[in-house]
């Protein structure tokens, strides 16, 4: 066998109906790095004791009529090409499933069916493990569910039973997700850079799908794989090989031969990211406008292209909504805004006029490759369409397609083909077309992203300069988020060179609400309070929200309060001067100018929990006299934070501290 060396990241993907129905999700699985201590080490078995093949892949195994690829083109998911290879498998041949760097190739379907493969299946009760070889040289991960086959089930083996082994016999901590869209126990999932087997164990209960009835594994009549690769625009294939039932967990060790991306390629490359961006941040791409696609009754607002940054070689072209208030015209010198959507979303038309019936000049881009099939494109998923190759009118020679959402999992990839170095120079560009409008006030454009977009913007605003800024949701310090985006940005080993917002927090000199729901599903709020302890001496404000969710909202009227006091030069929000301390809190505020100022102690009884849902807030007096602000924090309390009612021309305003441990 040759080992080959791998290649040198709210709710946020789209939720689509997709493989047996189920739907990609914002959260892609992704590797450890280290084994954490209550992990189990599992001792390899050097050669495998009994065992009867189910699939094993020959030089005559016909991957057309004995592997069934669902056909998922309903969805933008392109097949993918299956070969045979004798490179990266377990012993001789296997199934090369190419993806070729294709971002629209996130999901493959893929049923075995062989004569025998029945009778085979039947025997199962008499092993241990259902095994199968995965070989993923790439740097980002892959997430396999393994459904058993039979009428009138569905179901999938147990994925946090399955154990990982290395083709050197080294354990692998086995993690799971919910990239199928059927739960967290679904999928298995592949780290980056993994050569071995994965083994289901027989006896554990099989996981009803969708509230299906569950078979006996021993009554499959076959078997399919549900796999979903977090990056395949930043891949070139995956390797499938030898599906057997067996005693042992490992086929033959050798040796594991695989190399990942040194620190000090990442500073490197860290170097070069920065370089490359900045040299965005005066440029003013090329536009062209397509009229036949200007949203109808949306005021004016037209749809336009502007050219993005190169991938091998080609630019690409991002398409976007740019909108003015009614009876604008050159030299008004008015403020504008650039507006980031988030995972699952487009260019938002309805954001565009929101603000532009407030007096704003404001562009959104789709930030995933996407273009709109017609006028009547809402944002939200329906009637678009990626891919240049895809979108006939968008079409042109010398361009590439700008790769789909992908979290962080392509950051260990050359920089082009990082989708995040994409999103944050698509932002810039789209500021550097507002301050070369004739319309617009130069010194007075914003940015707001919502989800995803909000932590682009925290990203962007770390290399651009703003009148203002409101990261919505999502923003930095992410991968101190007790949710699962604190999971996949630990498990991205990129992540810390190259993503992190904070660590470009000091370039901020300008008003940055961060913005969050007391309950987001996708960024637990200590991420946000920290933000704002970085950044609060340079301009950084915190405002929480109890009653919300997590959704391409941009009703809070605090956005736009935000904003108006910004390109005003007026103070929008009540501060600490000192925050909090101890169950006794006494501390000074700066209080805006005709602001009428009240104010109350949110805490929990309980630290965070990952579920934020399951996060419950009470509220204790808090009294403002002058300046200061007192209170007492019950017993009770393990966190808190003070919030201040902002009472202006009869809107209320929160903002906040940020989050304190009393004791």
């Amino acid at each position: 066998m040759t080992v080959r060396k791998g290649m040198c990241l709210l709710a946020a993907a789209v939720l689509l109906a997709a493989c047996f129905g189920c739907a990609p999700t914002e959260e892609s699985g992704t590797a450890l790095t280290e084994a954490p201590s209550d992990w189990t080490e599992v001792t390899a078995t050097p050669e495998p004791v009994r065992q009867t093949a189910l699939f094993e892949v020959n030089g005559q195994t016909d991957p057309d009529r004995e592997v069934l690829q669902q056909d998922l083109g309903q969805y933008g998911i392109t097949k993918s090409a299956i070969e045979l290879t004798q490179e990266d498998t377990d012993d001789g041949w296997g199934l090369k499933i190419c993806l070729d760097n294709d971002s629209s190739r996130w999901c493959q379907g893929l049923s075995f069916r062989r004569e025998g493969l029945k009778d085979a299946l039947a025997q199962a009760g008499q092993y241990r493990y259902l095994r199968f070889w995965v070989a993923n040289p790439s740097d980002a991960t892959i997430s396999i569910m393994l459904q058993p086959e039979a009428s009138g089930y569905n179901c999938a083996m147990n994925a946090p039973g399955a154990v990982l082994t290395r083709c050197d016999g080294e354990a692998v901590p086995t993690r799971t997700n919910n990239a199928s869209g059927a739960g967290e126990d679904t999928s298995v999932v592949i780290p980056a850079g993994f050569y071995g087997w994965v083994s289901y164990a027989v006896a554990d209960e099989l996981l009803s799908l969708w509230g299906s009835q569950v078979c006996d594994i021993s009554r499959a009549e076959s078997f399919r794989l549900d796999v979903r690769p977090s990056a395949p625009g930043a891949a070139q294939y995956y390797v499938l090989d030898d599906f057997m039932l067996s005693d042992s967990a490992t086929g033959s060790l050798r040796e594991y031969k695989y190399q990942s991306t040194s620190k000090e390629n990442y500073e490197e490359m860290r170097q070069e990211l920065d370089s490359r961006i900045k040299s965005y941040l005066s440029v003013v791409p090329e536009v062209k406008y397509y009229p036949g696609y200007d949203p109808a009754g949306k005021g004016n607002i037209r749809a336009l292209t502007y050219e993005g940054v190169e991938i091998d070689g080609k630019k690409t072209k991002v398409f976007a909504y740019i909108g003015y208030p009614e009876g604008a015209k050159s030299g008004d010198k008015l403020p504008a805004v650039v507006l980031v959507h988030g995972g699952g979303g487009h260019a938002f038309s309805d954001w565009v006029k929101e603000w532009n019936d407030r007096g704003y000049v404001a562009i959104a881009m789709d930030n995933t490759g996407f273009f709109p099939n017609s006028a009547a494109a809402t944002g939200d998923g329906k009637d678009w369409t990626w891919g240049l190759s895809n979108c006939p009118d968008f079409r042109e020679d010398g361009y590439a397609s700008v790769m789909q959402t992908d979290h962080y999992a392509t950051s260990g990839q050359p920089i082009e083909h990082q989708w995040m170095y994409h999103a944050v120079v698509q932002s810039i560009l789209a500021h550097n077309l507002l301050k070369n409008d004739p319309v617009v006030d130069g010194d007075s454009i914003g940015i707001t992203g919502i989800s995803w977009g909000g932590i682009i913007t925290a990203l962007t605003i770390g290399y651009d300069k703003y009148a203002f800024a409101v990261p919505q949701y999502c923003s930095g310090y992410l991968d101190e988020s007790l949710t699962y985006s604190g999971k996949y940005c630990k498990d991205y080993p990129a992540y810390d060179y190259l993503w992190r917002a904070e660590d470009r927090f000091d370039n901020i000199d300008f008003p940055v609400l961060f913005l969050q729901w007391t309950k987001d599903t996708s960024a637990s709020p200590n991420t946000n309070s920290l933000c704002y302890l970085h950044t609060k001496e340079q301009g950084g404000e915190l405002s929480f929200i109890m009653n919300w969710n997590h959704y391409h909202d941009w009703s809070q009227k605090i956005v736009y309060y935000y904003a108006d006091c910004a390109v005003s030069g007026r103070r929008a929000l009540a501060k600490a001067v000192n925050e909090p301390e101890g169950r006794h809190p006494d501390f000074e505020i700066t209080i805006p100018e005709g602001a009428e100022i009240s104010a109350k102690i949110w805490y929990t009884k309980e630290e965070l929990k990952p579920e934020s849902d399951k996060n419950i807030w009470y509220s204790a007096q808090a009294d403002v006299s002058g300046d200061r602000v007192t209170g007492e924090v019950p017993e009770e309390a393990v966190l808190y934070y003070v919030e201040f009612t902002n009472g202006v021309g009869g809107e209320s305003y929160f903002s906040a501290t940020s989050i304190v441990t009393p004791d």
